[in-house]
């Protein structure tokens, strides 16, 4: 199976979506207990939509997922998903400073960096990044 996200939180890894060999998309999530070295389906991922290739960071003790025009909050409290402000391009590199979340677009539209404000739940386009080959 192939392409699954996932994020840590508190010595809990959390992991899921994905797709099958077959490429049928999964929206399963589950959480890895490092200290009891166990797996236990995720049951409140009922509302995730089918996934794959998504990409996973944590921010403040709350997991999150990117897929394309999606962005989802996963409270660990609640174990509520929530989905949160869409992004207008899709990425695989989100880069965590505070409660700040910088992406770089990676796709033939350009190398655009956006930041999205977890505590606002909003995005900002910022300076494009542009490769400089020596």
């Amino acid at each position: 199976d192939g392409f699954p996200a996932g994020f840590i939180i508190d010595e809990q890894i959390y992991l899921g979506t994905g797709e099958s060999e077959f490429s049928t998309n999964f929206a399963d999530f589950y959480v890895y207990s490092t200290q009891g070295d166990s797996w236990t389906p995720l049951q409140s991922a009922s509302n995730l939509p089918y996934r794959s290739g998504s990409v996973g960071f944590t921010v403040d003790r709350k997991g999150y997922l990117l897929h394309g025009g999606e962005l989802w909050e996963f409270d660990p409290t609640t174990r509520i998903w929530t989905e949160l402000g869409s992004p207008l391009f899709s990425s695989r590199f989100p880069l965590v400073i505070g409660n700040n979340v910088y992406f770089v677009q990676d796709d033939f539209f350009g190398n655009a960096v956006w930041r999205y404000s977890v505590t606002d739940d909003e995005w900002a386009h910022m300076n494009d990044f542009t490769l400089v080959k020596v």
